[in-house]
């Protein structure tokens, strides 16, 4: 169906960022469709929100529904609305950083459905603000919570593909939002999940820890392993750790600025080294030609035994 002869319809789904952290950081975009929408849901389970629902209604001027995994992705219940409806699905960070969304998206065109995507700010972006850049990330991944027996690990590799090849790693922790239960993997319990698999050792190496970004309460850290957990606890979520690959000396000099702990060794090797008096080039070059080790003052030695003869 043409997207023209779609418009005409009075049909549509609104896909709407939430940004990063609470009402706040809808954008105008974003709040002058919310209000447009006849009906307003909110995802809840691919982040957690740190916003006020009352105000967030209040904003948009309708009451909002909040809708679980199951009612999102299984019960078709969006779409079913938004075949006679104007309907907006308001969700945390941006709309289409997580994979369900696109999948709704998809659904939504192939039945004739009006879809517009109203970005936002997300964690994929936010985290440059530690220095690192971003176009120097490879494959981000997710540590699942484990479930009994059940522990996927192939994120692992994943991990060490993107170190191998000198490029950082943006690890996700999981996030458990929904009637059952409602708690996120704490950057403690993401690297002790790691540890156990860490046969490469790059924990023994500093790395990123980021919590809450965007909000007043955001806190990153760079340093070892027991020192970020000392920094960030378990109320400090959502959070993200980030295993750095090959540095360029401007991520180094931003990630300094964040540094907890005590100073590491090649830091301190490095000031040793940049402590050390500089040579004299000319005497340096002199002791070269007296000795010969240039060739140059063995040549003249063997023209003047020559010329004797």
């Amino acid at each position: 169906m043409p997207f023209s002869t779609i418009r005409k319809g009075g049909t549509v789904l609104y896909l709407i960022g939430l940004g990063l952290n609470d009402e706040k950081d809808i954008s105008q975009k974003g709040l002058e469709l919310a209000r447009e929408a006849e009906l307003a849901y909110m995802e809840s389970y691919t982040n957690l929100w740190h916003g006020d629902m009352k105000k967030l209604e209040k904003l948009i001027g309708k009451p909002v529904k909040l809708l679980g995994r199951a009612d999102v992705e299984e019960s078709g219940e969006l779409l079913d609305k938004a075949k006679k409806n104007k309907v907006c699905l308001l969700i945390p960070g941006d709309p289409l950083a997580a994979t369900t969304h696109i999948e709704m998206f998809i659904q939504a065109k192939k039945a004739g459905i009006r879809c517009e995507v109203v970005h936002a700010g997300s964690i994929f972006t936010a985290v440059a603000e530690t220095g690192l850049q971003l176009y120097k990330f490879g494959e981000a991944i997710t540590i699942p919570f484990p479930e009994g027996k059940w522990q996927p690990v192939g994120w692992y590799s994943k991990i060490v593909r993107n170190h191998e090849s000198g490029l950082h790693t943006l690890v996700l922790l999981d996030i458990k939002n929904d009637k059952k239960e409602s708690k996120a993997m704490s950057i403690s319990e993401a690297l002790d999940i790691i540890k156990e698999l860490d046969k490469k050792k790059l924990l023994e190496k500093p790395v990123v820890a980021c919590s809450r970004l965007g909000s007043e309460k955001q806190k990153i850290a760079y340093g070892m392993e027991s020192e970020l957990k000392k920094k960030l606890g378990k109320d400090d979520t959502p959070a993200v750790l980030i295993i750095p690959g090959v540095l360029h000396f401007k991520e180094e000099e931003c990630l300094e600025l964040y540094w907890i702990g005590k100073k590491p060794m090649k830091h301190e090797a490095e000031e040793e080294t940049d402590n050390e008096p500089e040579k004299n080039e000319e005497s340096d070059d002199t002791e070269k030609e007296e000795s010969g080790e240039d060739g140059t003052g063995t040549e003249e030695r063997d023209e003047e035994m020559a010329a004797a003869d």
